[in-house]
């Protein structure tokens, strides 16, 4: 993709929007009222948006970028969701519903629970796992286009 700005253009957008974090941590929020947070330079950067919103802090936009044979700024990124809510998305709620289950079925005949309800139960369990999914993936592109609007990417 490439930006509508030039390189040096770019580059300042960079300084102005971006202050400087030493590490990438899961919730803290710079108050130095710049749009994005992380590290940049030679070519590269790293960076979070600045939010008190975990939804959206947990995305870290990696990339690099350099003049093109146009003289247009190619810009190259990815938008990746930290470990720590990956883990969690895939691993921890199907975890929490298998366990949730085998107390379910090993009890059966002490909780006197009806199948339908367990069902039930698990259809909700179901669900938000899906809602979340989707969050996960809305807040995702809402990053992407704010990334996209601060730094003037096109296709």
């Amino acid at each position: 993709m490439t930006s509508i700005y030039s390189l040096k253009e770019f580059e300042n957008r960079l300084q102005t929007n971006v202050s400087e974090e030493p590490y990438l941590s899961l919730s803290t929020k710079d108050f130095s009222g710049k749009t994005f947070c992380g590290s940049f330079g030679e070519g590269q950067f790293q960076i979070r948006r600045n939010s008190f919103w975990t939804h959206i802090n947990a995305f870290t936009i990696s990339g690099t970028y350099s003049l093109n044979t146009t003289g247009k700024v190619q810009v190259d990124f990815n938008i990746k969701l930290l470990r720590v809510y990956k883990f969690f998305q895939i691993s921890i709620f199907p975890l929490i519903l298998v366990g949730v289950n085998t107390v379910f079925f090993a009890h059966k005949e002490d909780m006197s629970i009806p199948m339908s309800d367990i069902l039930k139960i698990n259809g909700c369990f179901i669900l938000l796992w899906v809602i979340s999914l989707g969050i996960t993936s809305i807040f995702k592109r809402m990053v992407e286009n704010r990334f996209k609007e601060v730094f003037g990417i096109r296709l």
